[in-house]
């Protein structure tokens, strides 16, 4: 069937409503009418990068003003701080021995550089969209699992580390006694039964991925595998799950200011906790947008302010526990020497089958749902920009 001259005439003025992509300052007149409304942010008017665009543009987009500007280089650039300060710790700090450091500071680098990576690639369609918030999903699950096994394997009390870890494998064996020569004879042959108990320090490990997994999972379902649901019921279960996961991984730190006070370290503690408890206020406030919509389009929306407050908190965490790392007589030195401590092996195993785990998710949910969430009812996907590759 071939178009008629109302359609081409319908999609003349659909290219129109879209700003030329030379003008530098081209997204900041572009408004949410004309993106994938999954791409949109609440009480957010304008500043939209233009959709269906090729690659290169999106990558241009780090430096154009735009909506997704500041979201970007809030995170962004404390990911390669972080960067910066692995390896200045490289340098005094033997890292495979004090694991718990570089597991944080790794797992705050992955958090930092996904969100990044999302913010700058998220907009191009339904399809890209649902791609990299899967990636930003599980760079917030990662740093939650290196976070918490972090705080209770190198920052807890050791009370309360051999009160959480009560688990044990029993091996029953019976043994001939030996006896003497001249006892061999008269003597009947004696057993004694030697039972061997060994405690698995890392079988909280199995526990936090087994957390960290169903985090995952129920953010990436409520992206992407709803076909109807209530955003602010599917926004509401995120934070839930991901509030959860935190919630368990600060339960070690709960009991150690509880039980011990204050130290310099547990003050690091406190504000990297603060600083996300804010952070999420902040985020569901959706301050001060709400109030004052398209006032806060470009600088001083809630999720600019979300990322500068997460990535205070990820700070704050890398200098909680280095205190603890480096204090000759606090809790890493006392917890490292525990037999049943798992090693750096066991840490990355752990790591290594979350990641897998996630991947498998990701790519089944996309084969699941990918023709449903590649239909946009808005006027951009039902007119695709020529230039698009």
């Amino acid at each position: 069937m071939k178009p008629t001259n109302s359609d081409d005439e319908k999609n003349n003025n659909v290219l129109k409503q879209l700003p030329d992509e030379n003008d530098f300052l081209h997204a900041l007149h572009n408004d949410h009418s004309t993106v994938p409304q999954c791409t949109v942010a609440k009480y957010v008017v304008k500043g939209y990068v233009l959709p269906h665009m090729p690659w290169r543009y999106y990558v241009k987009s780090l430096f154009l003003p735009s909506n997704e500007l500041l979201n970007i280089w809030t995170h962004l650039i404390p990911g390669l701080y972080f960067i910066k300060m692995l390896f200045r710790y490289n340098e005094t700090i033997d890292l495979v021995e004090n694991w718990p450091l570089s597991l944080t500071i790794i797992s705050s680098i992955t958090v930092m550089m996904c969100s990044a990576l999302m913010h700058t690639f998220h907009s191009r369609s339904m399809y890209d969209h649902a791609c990299w918030m899967m990636l930003d999903f599980f760079g917030i699950v990662f740093y939650a699992f290196g976070s918490t096994v972090a705080h209770f394997y190198g920052c807890s009390e050791l009370h309360y580390y051999q009160s959480t870890n009560k688990n044990y494998f029993s091996v029953s064996t019976k043994h001939q006694r030996p006896c003497l020569l001249d006892d061999a004879a008269s003597s009947p042959p004696r057993f004694e039964q030697i039972i061997f108990n060994c405690r698995i320090g890392w079988w909280n490990l199995l526990i936090f991925m087994f957390n960290c997994t169903s985090v995952f999972a129920c953010c990436c379902n409520t992206k992407v595998g709803q076909k109807n649901s209530d955003e602010h019921f599917t926004r509401f279960l995120r934070i839930a799950s991901v509030g959860g996961g935190y919630i368990y991984g600060h339960l070690p730190l709960m009991h150690r200011l509880y039980t011990s006070g204050l130290d310099e370290a547990m003050v690091y503690h406190i504000i990297s906790t603060v600083c996300l408890t804010t952070a999420v206020v902040v985020y569901l406030s959706d301050f001060p947008q709400r109030w004052f919509s398209g006032t806060f389009d470009i600088i001083g929306q809630s999720h600019q302010l979300f990322h500068v407050l997460s990535a205070l908190c990820c700070y704050f965490d890398i200098l909680a526990v280095e205190q603890d790392m480096l204090a000759s007589d606090k809790h890493w030195s006392v917890l490292s020497v525990q037999p049943d401590t798992p090693s750096l092996l066991h840490v990355f195993t752990a790591a290594i089958l979350l990641i897998i785990f996630s991947f498998k998710f990701a790519t089944r949910c996309l084969r699941n749902h990918g023709q449903r969430i590649g239909v946009c009812p808005c006027l951009c996907c039902k007119h695709t920009h020529p230039k698009m590759k």
